[in-house]
């Protein structure tokens, strides 16, 4: 099995997903032969949470991991330790600094290579995904010929928007302005708005940075060709959320939980091609993947997991219904909820339990989220928080069973955490 993520990807700046540019050529081609996922959600809108809901199978609220400061609890079991009573040996190249084993996600590997991620200077600049690349090539050498998971993390579609070239030009050649896309974070060009033309040349350079990962992507699935793994492997591609060109009104991701920075990626390629070119509607979420890997593991599902198993979705039965669940716990906490096409977002402020706003939406209509339809409708609002509530409390009864956690000081680290705009 082949898990990838990468950080900061749009869906919708994909071709699979029918973006007009040509940034995803590779990703395009494994499409062909892999299950599409068009409506798929992920836990959070900034890095850490929805990568540890990706490993333990839990909402963020469940794991805890919700801050900068929180580590995942040591008795809080992850995928590569639950595949390991399958006789799997795990392995993971990551390349991003919450993706660090100071957060505790090295553990039941083989091999975690965090290496890449410093702390050092510039971080958030660093082009890594031919790094990435290189060890994960190393890595397949080490996992043998047994049963393998192979995760990897590639950052470089993150701001900074610097690709190499000739892919910082490709998009956007007749550009003559001063926006460079470096520095992203910590530039005050990013705390007004942009001209538009800027903001075009700004999303051509994440678009430069996306062809730049799907090169490495290229190569990568031609190396499973190589070694005779591309027919008998799952091969599983997402994000761990999108990034925002003023949708809502800012740049980035970490600041809101619209469908701009939520909405992520999930390509499935099943061994064989199975299921290739289906294209599934139904909304699903990033706790579905951890379960979906361990059934194709012949293991079971652990009751407190919410997810689904995605290849339900080819049975008479079909995938079930569930809800789809996301929050952001910065200053001002906001918690999301989804059921079928209608979507409500709550934001509470400091010391407050009951919401200071609701937001609703009909996905049906406004894809977008532009429309607030609370006031129209508010026996729907009321009848998704209630929903909301159940759910919340179920994180919080799995959230008693482990002890939270946190990370270590280390303020160079911290630094360059700043640097990346998450402090």
């Amino acid at each position: 099995m082949v898990l990838i993520s990468i950080d900061s990807l749009r869906p919708d700046h994909l071709g699979v997903y029918g973006y007009d540019r040509d940034t995803s050529p590779h990703l395009d081609a494994l499409a062909k032969s892999s299950v599409v996922f068009e409506r798929a959600w992920s836990t959070s809108s900034w890095t850490l949470p929805p990568h540890v809901s990706l490993l333990s199978g839990l909402h963020s609220n469940a794991h805890g991991v919700t801050r900068w400061k929180r580590r995942i609890p040591a008795a809080l079991p992850l995928l590569p330790e639950l595949l390991a009573a399958r006789g799997y040996r795990s392995a993971a190249v990551v390349s991003g600094m919450l993706l660090h084993r100071r957060y505790g996600f090295d553990r039941g590997w083989v091999d975690y290579r965090d290496d890449l991620v410093g702390p050092h200077v510039a971080m958030h600049s660093l082009v890594s995904s031919e790094l990435v690349h290189a060890r994960a090539l190393e890595q397949l050498d080490r996992l043998g010929s047994g049963p393998f998971l192979l995760f990897l993390h590639y950052f470089d579609v993150h701001y900074d928007y610097a690709p190499p070239p000739p892919w910082d030009r490709h998009f956007d050649p007749g550009y003559a302005g001063a926006l460079s896309g470096a520095d992203f974070a910590r530039s005050t060009l990013f705390q007004r708005d942009l001209s538009p033309r800027d903001l075009e040349h700004l999303e051509a350079l994440y678009d430069g940075e996306i062809r730049w990962v799907d090169h490495w992507l290229g190569r990568l699935f031609a190396e499973l060709e190589r070694r005779g793994l591309a027919e008998s492997t799952l091969v599983l591609v997402l994000a761990d959320h999108g990034d925002e060109f003023y949708d809502h009104g800012r740049l980035g991701h970490a600041k809101n939980l619209y469908d701009s920075t939520l909405r992520i990626p999930l390509i499935v390629r099943f061994p064989g091609g199975r299921h290739g070119g289906r294209r599934i509607s139904a909304p699903v979420s990033l706790v579905d993947v951890a379960p979906t890997i361990l059934r194709a593991a012949g293991l079971e599902v652990p009751a407190s997991w919410p997810g689904r198993d995605l290849a339900r979705a080819f049975t008479r039965a079909g995938l079930p219904d569930a809800p789809i669940l996301a929050d952001l716990n910065t200053t001002n906490r906001r918690r999301k909820i989804l059921l079928g096409d209608w979507t409500a977002i709550f934001s509470f402020r400091p010391g407050q339990r009951a919401p200071s706003r609701r937001e609703l939406y009909d996905l049906a209509t406004d894809a977008r989220e532009l429309d607030d339809r609370a006031r129209a409708h508010p026996q729907r609002l009321d009848e998704l928080w209630r929903r909301h509530q159940v759910e919340h409390r179920r994180s919080l009864e799995i959230a008693a069973r482990f002890r939270s956690e946190r990370v270590q000081p280390d303020p160079e680290f911290d630094r360059e955490l700043r640097a990346l705009g998450y402090l």
